[in-house]
Order: C-alpha cells, then sequence, then structure tokens
C-alpha cells in the first residue's frame, strides 16, 4: 500500500442485478422496522433504486453495489467488511459505506487501524452524523464507486530500514481525486553507507558538507543519530541542488 493514488483494476458496477437492491443497509434492530428510516434512503436512490434493509452481520450476503453500514458499533464491522473484501475480490465494485454517530469516533479509529494493519480495509467511505437524518443528507455523495485505496502506508523515519509504518486513510471521493494526482518518492540509502562512512572518517568537526541527493547517509554518520531529541539534532549537512 505504499504510495499515493494507487489504482486497483476492476470491472465497472453500476446497477446491481435484478433481484438485488441497489443498496443494502446493514442497522441495529431497532432501526429496522422503521419505514420512515427507508422511506428516506430510498428518496437519495437514483430512480427506481430501492434499499433493502437487515438487521444485524450474522451470515451476510452481500449482492449490491453499495453497502450501509447505519450506527454499527465498530466492534462488530469486521463481518461485513470481510463480506465485501469477498465480493470485491470475486471481481465486483461493492463499496461499503461505513456511517457512524460521533460517540463511535474511538471505536471506529481502533477498527480503521486494526484493518490497514492486515491490509484489509478497501473500498470504505465514511459518514460522520448524530442522526440518521444527518447520513441521509451526505448519502447521495458517498453513492461513488471507491477505485483508489482507502490506505496510504508511509515509514515513521525513511533514514533507517525496518522501521514502523504510520497509516493515513483517503475515504472521501474529493481526497481520492487529490491522492490519484500526487505521487511521492522514497529515496534509500540501503547499500549505500559506505560512502558516507568513507567520506565522514576524513573529515573534521570544521569541514562542511554539500549534498546534491540522498543525503541522509552523510547526516546519519556526521551528526548526533536519529534517536537524539530533536532540539539536540544539529547536523551541518544537506544542501539540496
Amino acid at each position: 500500500m505504499l504510495g499515493l493514488g494507487k489504482k486497483v483494476s476492476r470491472e465497472a458496477e453500476v446497477a446491481p442485478s435484478a433481484s438485488a437492491a441497489f443498496l443494502q443497509v446493514v442497522t441495529p434492530t431497532l432501526l429496522q422496522a422503521d419505514a420512515d428510516v427507508r422511506a428516506l434512503i430510498d428518496r437519495q436512490l437514483p430512480a427506481p433504486n430501492q434499499c433493502q434493509i437487515v438487521a444485524g452481520s450474522a451470515a451476510l450476503r452481500i449482492e449490491s453495489p453499495f453497502v450501509l453500514s447505519l450506527f454499527v458499533d465498530p466492534s462488530s464491522l469486521d463481518p461485513i467488511a470481510d463480506a465485501v473484501l469477498r465480493r470485491r475480490q470475486a471481481g465486483h465494485a461493492t463499496t461499503l459505506i461505513v456511517a457512524i454517530n460521533p460517540t463511535q469516533l474511538a471505536a471506529l479509529g481502533r477498527w480503521l487501524e486494526a484493518r490497514a494493519n492486515a491490509s484489509t480495509l478497501v473500498g470504505t467511505r465514511l459518514i460522520l452524523a448524530p442522526t440518521v437524518d444527518g447520513v441521509v443528507r451526505q448519502l447521495a455523495d458517498r453513492l461513488a464507486q471507491v477505485t483508489e485505496d482507502n490506505v496510504i502506508r508511509m515509514p515513521v523515519s525513511p533514514e533507517i530500514e525496518n522501521t514502523d509504518y504510520k497509516n493515513f486513510f483517503v475515504f472521501s471521493p474529493q481526497l481520492h481525486r487529490l491522492a490519484a494526482r500526487i505521487r511521492g518518492f522514497l529515496h534509500l540509502y540501503v547499500g549505500e553507507e559506505a560512502v558516507a562512512t568513507g567520506v565522514m572518517s576524513v573529515l573534521g568537526p570544521e569541514d562542511s558538507v554539500v549534498s546534491t541527493y540522498r543525503d541522509h547517509g552523510h547526516a546519519l554518520a556526521r551528526g548526533p543519530g536519529i534517536h537524539q531529541p530533536p532540539g539536540h539534532r544539529r547536523m551541518d549537512v544537506g544542501v539540496h541542488v
């Protein structure tokens, strides 16, 4: 998942099959019997499509191009996300829209991090709203297929091997379009350590170093090291031209 804007090749799936709903809504049991909820959601769907509301995520069978998880506790999202993942692996463009309320944010963050670290967070969009009405107002904008990665994994430090990675998440269509236009590059120094070591071994404290490319090896050899407090990292190295 390294890099920005990596596209996933997949056949477009715009409409459901004749027997499937356009949108499957997975919601707590309390909302399943609320006819007003279904009517609100149906009005946001392209005519003549309708939604199908199901309670709980156990044994969920997905046949729709879009799945809305409506205020499902984040700790119970794995079965839904796994079903969407299997559908996408089978060649479909199924999109999972996760709608949560503000009280679920912390739990959602833990779930996202776990899915990202397992490389199983795909085809996902998010909606944050305190009420069903708030979700419905944002729904039309989220009914678009996800063809970009949801996760950008970046090394915590580009200066050392086997570093930890930090996850950055991309969910909105606007951010997806922006990420698709940005390219990132990682300049490694692996295998070139002897160059910096040899050069620095013959230089004195009064000597300066001017680098044109990949200077972090020189900086590590000359400076106090990467584990020093930021205020103590003074390295007279590095003029990029």
